[in-house]
């Protein structure tokens, strides 16, 4: 009675896989053939019976829309047109009648499939001209290297959203062009494409990806084939990183990984990041994934943020500025040059050996090392200009004047601003314009690497200068990196590898506070258009009529500079007791010094009443951390069959302490 009940479960099973199946492609059926496109012919082949009568431009393209599937693209200005067309009703090819339409109105026609553009004759004599992609319908099934079907293979049309799965028995039907693409994928498949070249039939043949199960994927317990891997993870190398200026980690991965979400909270430069793995896990703690670096988790904590809020005031920032709660992203100290791979775990099986700090998910750093041979030297540069892609539309000058003066009239007053003063007033002042730049950046990265005699080492140097656009604004970041490692002997090696960093931030001091604490951005917004920047005896203007600060004042009056020092060092030792079993023992230390300094001087409204305002802000965080791990990995046949054991133990203790100095 006992196999009966499991052998009828494992029967209703087989019957809902089914039925899923089926309903899955019925669904993928509709969607693609509703995306697919309708047959259409060439526009002197189309015969349309029709007449006019002193009918203008439009009155023709119109009529011509109710004859035909044909529609019209146009600019409204062709509709302005004067003249006047009359034709005798009879049986024209609509290539023709386009002709007539074009020569009277001097139009270009250009027909791509079932749309229409029309465009004003600029050179030459009006012309027709036509685009037409014919549609197939694409059969065929889909089959391993064995030729055995394989259900649920993904067919697109290149370049389009045009797709469709294969079913239970391989088989498939697509509507494509003649000239089109198929690109066919399927998971641990290598992803084909294939032309249709004018065929309504296509069998497709996939192949095993063996390079991509061979892969080796680092997680917490070592490294495993990817084929081997039973948890949830990302793996991303060199070429799957973000390319170009990237000031931290964190951008490399941006849009890289799925369910892996990289937001900036800040847009200054080096300012914080933000990274949720599968959504937020809890609405007050922390939602920070655990860092880990070549073995050694890192601490991630937040640093000090651009002006904090006074310890005197929770409704000021530190020296009277706005409240900026955006913290420098800590990750800064790390060279996005030095980094060889990064796994992201993200479920708790692949995260387990981190026990509740990695309930986050876990962001795995592998740096570059040595290899052995020759010394290798290499040296990258590149450079760049940012601008302001969109400056907020405000008022210009002219358009302030009408405002105020119809206001003031409106309310049954004078105008405020008189002819002599709009002459006075001239071009006025952009303010966005007055706080915003062009700001350059650059990047030098030089690494030396190489190995003999048992020993293998690379080094690397960093320079990154980055300015903000807002004006006073940026980043210099210097980074250096020592790796070394040795095997003593066929059981014995160590390895040992310091970072040191040294960051300058010079900050942006806009934030959650408005009036006389608002930032130069805010204010730049706010400011009178029609008042100049300075005064006549070289002072910076204030308006009698504003709470605030002149946005320019800001930016010259105002410093808030931050300086931090990272270094964080590890020493390994690794030992195999017997054949598959490996001890390791690692010691590692995380090092910062964090200081902030800031002064608003009396160039500002704060600055003037308290004869200049000055806060000086430090941090310290340290970090030590003692780890043994105890490996054993062990490859037993059953049959000829693989099974992998696999244990691993892990024991350690973590030493943390943090100063705050305000």
């Amino acid at each position: 009675m006992k196999n009966e009940g499991i052998f009828t479960i494992i029967k209703i099973m087989r019957i809902c896989f089914r039925v899923w199946i089926v309903s899955t492609i019925f669904l993928n059926t509709v969607w693609a053939s509703d995306g697919s496109a309708q047959k259409v012919q060439n526009v002197y082949k189309v015969d349309v019976q029709i007449g006019f009568k002193k009918a203008d431009i439009k009155t023709i393209l119109k009529k011509i829309e109710e004859k035909t599937d044909f529609r019209f693209a146009f600019d409204q200005a062709i509709l302005s047109s004067k003249e006047y067309l009359n034709l005798e009703r009879s049986s024209y090819s609509l290539g023709e009648l386009l002709e007539i339409i074009g020569q009277k109105f001097y139009l270009n026609f250009r027909q791509v499939n079932e749309n229409i553009d029309v465009k004003k004759v600029t050179k030459g004599k009006p012309k027709v001209t036509t685009q037409v992609s014919i549609d197939l319908t694409v059969n065929g099934t889909v089959s391993d290297e064995n030729n055995d079907p394989i259900p649920g293979a993904t067919i697109l049309v290149k370049g389009t959203t045009t797709g469709t799965i294969s079913d239970i028995e391989g088989q498939y039907s697509i509507e494509a062009q003649e000239d089109a693409t198929l690109v066919i994928s399927y998971v641990g498949y290598l992803l084909q494409e294939i032309p249709v070249n004018g065929r309504s039939v296509i069998d497709i043949s996939l192949r095993l990806d063996i390079r991509s199960l061979q892969e080796v994927i680092v997680i917490g317990y070592g490294s495993v084939q990817k084929s081997d891997i039973t948890g949830a993870v990302s793996s991303l190398k060199g070429d799957d990183l973000n390319k170009g200026a990237n000031a931290s980690v964190d951008q490399l991965i941006s849009g890289r990984a799925s369910g892996v979400m990289v937001t900036q909270t800040s847009s200054e430069p080096g300012g914080g990041m933000s990274i949720r793995i599968r959504g937020a896990s809890s609405i007050n703690a922390q939602n920070e994934p655990l860092y880990v670096i070549d073995g050694v988790a890192m601490d991630n904590s937040s640093l000090l943020s651009a002006s904090s809020a006074d310890a005197t005031s929770s409704e000021n920032g530190a020296a009277f500025l706005s409240i900026n709660v955006n913290p420098k992203n800590p990750l800064n100290s790390l060279n996005p040059n030095d980094i060889e791979s990064i796994e992201i775990l993200k479920d708790a099986s692949a995260t387990a050996i981190y026990g509740s700090r990695g309930a986050n998910g876990v962001v795995l750093i592998t740096t570059k090392k040595g290899s052995m041979g020759k010394a290798r030297v290499n040296y990258d540069f590149y450079s760049g200009v940012q601008t302001v892609a969109k400056k907020l539309d405000v008022l210009s000058p002219s358009e302030y004047i009408d405002v105020i003066n119809g206001i003031s009239e409106d309310s049954g007053n004078g105008p405020v601003f008189s002819s002599s003063d709009i002459n006075s007033i001239g071009a006025g002042t952009d303010w966005q314009d007055e706080i915003f730049e062009d700001a350059f950046l650059q990047s030098h990265n030089v690494s030396v690497s190489g190995g003999a005699n048992k020993t293998s080492y690379y080094t690397s140097l960093n320079y990154f200068d980055q300015e903000g656009v807002l004006k006073n604004t940026g980043i210099k970041k210097y980074i250096g990196r020592v790796k070394v490692s040795h095997d003593i002997s066929e059981k014995i090696s160590v390895g040992f590898s310091v970072n040191t960093s040294l960051i300058k931030d010079n900050n942006s001091i806009d934030g959650l506070n408005i009036n006389e604490e608002a930032g130069p951005v805010n204010a730049a917004f706010l400011y009178d258009p029609t008042e100049p920047v300075k005064n006549a005896d070289g002072s910076f203007f204030r308006s009698p009529n504003l709470t605030l600060n002149n946005p320019v004042s800001l930016v010259e009056g105002v410093s808030s500079s931050s300086e931090t020092n990272r270094t964080f060092a590890n020493v390994t030792f690794d030992y195999e007791i017997i054949k598959d079993l490996k001890a390791k023992v690692n010691f590692s230390s995380d090092r910062q010094n964090n200081t902030r300094n800031i002064y608003n001087s009396r160039l500002t409204i704060h600055g003037e009443s308290n004869g200049g305002a000055a806060n000086i802000s430090t941090l310290e965080l340290s970090n030590v951390l003692t780890e043994f791990t105890l490996a054993y990995s062990k490859d037993i046949r059953f049959w000829g069959n693989p099974f992998k054991c696999r244990k691993n133990g892990k024991h350690g203790r973590r030493i943390t302490y943090q100063f705050y100095q305000p």
